[in-house]
């Protein structure tokens, strides 16, 4: 339970700092693209980790949330990108729109080691916060 609220404090934090993207961002986020391979492969292993909660995978916790939205979300899904030769830098994204004019874009940024399989969870982890400022954020954008 103390991991999951600190995974919920952190995101509440990062959110309540004013980080979330704006709507252009949202659009850039929201086109159309498939997922080569290796990236498939990073999302794939973010997506079935017990990194957020013990109790369910990313992926149900992620589904779990957005389902609570009902249709006040507009989903733009998973991304991933290559931070170096063994990491990827996976992201789920959602948009609410009216929480400001254009909306807002909710981040579940990963760090994914391939060769260990290790999933840890940006915002609730400090140190990689620091390591990854916003550089996870191409993963949504680019």
């Amino acid at each position: 339970m103390w991991r999951r609220g600190l995974a919920i404090g952190a995101a509440t934090a990062f959110l309540a700092a004013g980080l979330a993207c704006s709507r252009g961002a949202a659009d850039r986020a929201s086109a159309v693209r498939t997922l080569n391979p290796e990236q498939q492969k990073a999302v794939d292993v973010a997506k079935s980790a017990r990194t957020i909660s013990p109790q369910m995978t990313n992926a149900e916790y992620i589904n779990d949330r957005v389902k609570r939205l009902g249709n006040g979300a507009r989903v733009l899904g998973w991304r991933a990108q290559r931070y170096d030769a063994t990491t990827y830098l996976v992201v789920f994204t959602y948009v609410i729109p009216g929480m400001q004019a254009e909306g807002d874009v909710y981040p579940f940024p990963f760090e994914v080691r391939m060769d260990t399989g290790r999933v840890r969870y940006i915002l609730a982890d400090q140190d990689l916060s620091r390591k990854y400022g916003e550089q996870w954020w191409k993963a949504v954008t680019e």
